[in-house]
């Protein structure tokens, strides 16, 4: 069986995947106890079977590619769980290994989950490839997991229904056109004219080899912290992402001086679910899109005076339907070549963009996991973690999740490029700059 590709998403992460990124979102979750291994392998299968692209494996042709979907004996065997018996010294040891371990989404399915157990409880670790999810559908992909897993434990006959919806982006654009047309292309050629504007953004040095495998390091703010941001919510009407972006700004300028009033070019992530009518895709799939606020560094100025003027930057962008833009141009400037001549000319810009040491600083946002729904069975999650995908180098990019009242930062990355200090450093300056806020 064969699924035409998404005309802008799976290229884009097929091409990206091999220069810029891991294509790889992960969640971690812990319980207390174990869990019912054969009930989660049923329910895993079942996501494999009847679910988006996850039973798939890609195709990659130059001219129509395609995924095609792997018989049943395979997946009923990649649907196998590995559950690894560590000592609790030895956990963070072993997440850390399966984090590492690389997807070919050429062939084998989209998912893979893991399980390790210590005296303390057990570990689920669920890994998807960037191409078949973004970070909101590899949460809901948990969800149903934990969804499928609760009722296959209450009745084992239990039949799951299958997704056959539309993974395209096109179901994001349909709402917009036509009247939106000359708006989304003036600001698909902004966020192009700013994502090259300028020579030397805001950058922490990098080395440009890959050697080895990839480090997964983890920051959790401070119930402090958590104070001082709801804090600052409240006195400015900023939210979260605001609040991010200016403690990366400032962490930075740690590491990078500034002159003052200079321009620094950042990037980030938007989920462009915001624009479905109903707020929910009809399947699995990966509908993200970029911005590329703006933001100027001047000497002495408050956490909360650039706060402010981050909250300005973000509600202009807010207000041109931010990353619709982005998406729609690539559409209509790329859609019509044919897939291999898309990946060269992805390559083409972000090789450019490397050799002109002009990557900045990225930041995503993966969002919130709710407790409720990781609930399995009757087994709740005392702590969960959304892991950002890890950045080739010179790449740079990190994300947040939150979960139960608290943040944690993530990034993956190669110790060619960054040295792990520097980053653990560079983590607690963003936290040290919120809490002066």
């Amino acid at each position: 069986m064969h699924i035409k590709p998404s005309v802008i998403s799976d290229v884009f992460n097929d091409a990206m995947g091999e220069i810029a990124y891991i294509e790889q979102i992960q969640i971690v979750v812990d319980f207390d106890r174990p869990l019912e291994k054969k009930v989660l392998e049923k329910a895993f299968l079942a996501l494999l079977k009847n679910h988006s692209v996850f039973g798939y494996f890609f195709v990659p042709r130059f001219i129509w590619p395609y995924w095609e979907r792997f018989d049943d004996e395979t997946l009923a065997e990649r649907a196998r769980i590995e559950r690894v018996l560590v000592k609790q010294e030895d956990m963070e040891g072993e997440t850390e290994r399966f984090l590492a371990l690389p997807m070919d989404h050429h062939k084998e399915p989209q998912l893979r989950l893991n399980l390790i157990a210590h005296e303390g409880g057990e570990r689920l670790i669920l890994k998807v490839n960037h191409m078949a999810a973004d970070a909101a559908g590899t949460k809901d992909t948990m969800y149903l997991l934990a969804d499928l897993y609760s009722k296959m434990l209450d009745d084992e006959h239990f039949v799951p229904r299958s997704d056959s919806g539309s993974r395209g982006i096109y179901q994001v654009l349909r709402g917009s056109l036509p009247q939106k047309i000359p708006g989304m292309m003036l600001n698909y050629f902004k966020d192009i004219y700013d994502s090259f504007r300028f020579p030397d953004p805001l950058t922490l040095a990098s080395g440009h080899h890959r050697v080895g495998d990839p480090v997964f390091l983890f920051h959790r703010f401070a119930p402090k912290t958590m104070e001082v941001i709801a804090r600052l919510r409240d006195r400015h009407g900023v939210t979260i992402n605001d609040v991010l972006l200016t403690s990366m700004v400032h962490g930075a300028l740690a590491f990078d001086s500034r002159e003052t009033g200079q321009m620094m070019r950042l990037m980030g992530t938007v989920d462009l679910r915001r624009y479905l009518s109903s707020g929910t895709p009809p399947n699995f799939t990966n509908l993200s899109s970029f911005f590329f606020p703006q933001v100027g560094s001047y000497e002495g100025e408050s956490f909360s005076e650039t706060l402010i003027r981050v909250k300005e930057v973000m509600d202009g962008l807010k207000q041109q339907d931010m990353g619709l833009g982005w998406i729609f141009g690539s559409v209509v400037m790329l859609g019509a070549y044919p897939f291999g001549v898309k990946k060269k000319i992805i390559h083409s810009i972000f090789n450019r963009l490397a050799q002109q040491n002009n990557m900045g600083l990225s930041l995503t946002n993966l969002g919130e996991l709710d407790a409720r729904r990781l609930q399995f069975g009757q087994l709740t999650p005392h702590n969960a973690v959304v892991v950002t995908p890890g950045c080739i180098p010179p790449s740079f990019f990190m994300g947040v999740s939150g979960f139960s009242d608290s943040l944690t930062l993530s990034m993956g990355f190669y110790e060619s490029a960054f040295e792990s200090d520097r980053i653990r450093d560079f983590f607690a300056a963003m936290e040290s700059a919120v809490l002066s806020g």
